[in-house]
């Protein structure tokens, strides 16, 4: 059982609430509502403290700390489809033009979706990473674990799509906190525009302009005065933001995002990477092992065929029979040739490029065919190099890129194929 506690942090009250895993079931416990005023340390103290009970009482595993969207910065962006951890590279060079502080002062997430052909359309949200350092001083200072930091309006939009029917669901998702209307534009259940208006302002003229750029249904989450309701032709849900805010603590939703920095998520130490670690590391353990084991028994195997050769040669007298005997056998060890051939390429290539790839290079993927043909990604200071050292060496030929390198940080990421000579 997996317990996690779920904070949504507003300006005049926060609201705490746990929620219990156990057998893939998330199930609501309780829920409390902490009153804030004062100053910023006040508010923090309070929230300190009220976060320090629920240690005591409940001894959660961790807590998931939810932010209004007025915090954050949000673009939409359009860029050629790509990988996740590529797309997110390159977001960190395209965003520099969108920020007004440098990208490292940040904390990134995205959304992408399919726009035209090669293309994809990127929802970023970027938050600032001081205030997420002022934000969770609360929680560290209960002692309390901080698993991730999210966005409380895109959780309850995911916690929406869970209980309407999300096939082609268009509209709009409108989340009240006590600072703002925080509205989600949606085309197919997907958030394609974000926009906060603050409570000082008269929210209904602008919600019906918007119901015109996106038509469908209404969702109105959150307290909402009776004019304004009466005015705002919507469905009326309640979708408890500390709720939300603490099951993606323990079941991935469908826009899963995280603002938590590293150096804050390294506070408390998350096994699962670990666990996927040593499984892969097993795996490919036992995939090293299988190969090394069939070359050993089909090397047994050609040495025997060779002894019972030497044998017929020995006993060969120009009969036809023992001439036709050894033929078949000649036969059976051209077979056994090929087989080891083939099936020693990858082990082949492994120990050609780990004697040929400069010192300082380290590889990320590897992949070989029964043809002899090689490609590798990894990451050197300079590509270069890696590309003089595999034409030099007399077991590659025709080394050639198959990606553009990628460069940050004096570190290049390449991508190459080429061809195991002889093959």
């Amino acid at each position: 059982m997996r317990k996690v506690l779920g904070v949504s942090l507003g300006r005049k009250s926060a609201g705490i609430a746990l929620v219990e895993s156990r057998l893939g079931a998330v199930r609501p416990v309780k829920t409390e509502t902490v009153q804030l005023s004062g100053s910023d340390e006040e508010r923090s103290a309070a929230v300190s403290e009220a976060l320090k009970r629920w240690k005591h009482a409940c001894s959660p595993d961790g807590l998931v700390l939810g932010v209004d969207l007025r915090h954050f910065s949000h673009q939409l962006v359009e860029m050629p489809a790509m990988s996740r951890d590529d797309m997110r590279r390159a977001l960190t060079f395209d965003l520099e033009k969108h920020l007004p502080l440098p990208v490292d002062e940040y904390v990134f997430d995205f959304i992408a979706f399919p726009a035209q052909k090669g293309r994809m359309k990127v929802l970023v949200f970027s938050l600032k990473r001081d205030f997420i350092d002022s934000l969770s001083s609360a929680a560290r200072e209960a002692g309390l674990r901080i698993l991730a930091v999210r966005s409380g309006t895109v959780e309850a939009f995911c916690s929406l799509l869970e209980i309407v029917d999300k096939k082609k669901r268009d509209g709009l998702f409108v989340n009240i906190t006590d600072q703002s209307y925080e509205v989600v534009g949606m085309k197919n259940a997907l958030p394609v525009y974000l926009k906060n208006i603050p409570k000082t302002t008269d929210p209904a003229a602008e919600i019906e302009r918007l119901k015109a750029v996106y038509p469908g249904e209404v969702f109105l989450n959150g307290d909402l005065d009776p004019e304004t309701a009466g005015r705002v032709a919507g469905k009326r849900i309640q979708i408890p933001l500390p709720h939300a805010i603490a099951r993606s603590g323990v079941k991935k939703g469908p826009l899963s995002m995280d603002f938590l920095p590293v150096e804050l998520a390294a506070s408390g130490r998350d096994w699962y990477p670990y666990l996927i670690g040593g499984i892969a590391c097993a795996a490919l353990t036992l995939f090293l092992l299988t190969g090394v084991v069939s070359y050993i028994k089909e090397l047994k195997a050609l040495q025997a065929v060779e002894s019972r050769l030497d044998v017929i040669r020995k006993q060969a007298s120009g009969v036809l029979a023992a001439r036709k005997r050894m033929e078949g056998l000649g036969k059976d060890r051209r077979v056994i040739r090929d087989f080891m051939s083939k099936s020693n390429i990858a082990t082949q290539a492994l120990r050609d490029l780990s004697e040929t790839l400069p010192p300082d290079t380290w590889l990320i993927n590897v992949s070989a065919d029964d043809k002899g043909r090689v490609e590798i990604e990894g990451l050197t200071p300079k590509t270069s190099a890696v590309v003089t050292a595999l034409e030099k060496s007399p077991a590659f030929r025709n080394v050639a890129f198959s990606a553009p390198i990628i460069s940050r940080e004096g570190e290049e990421r390449f991508a190459l194929r080429m061809e195991l000579e002889g093959r």
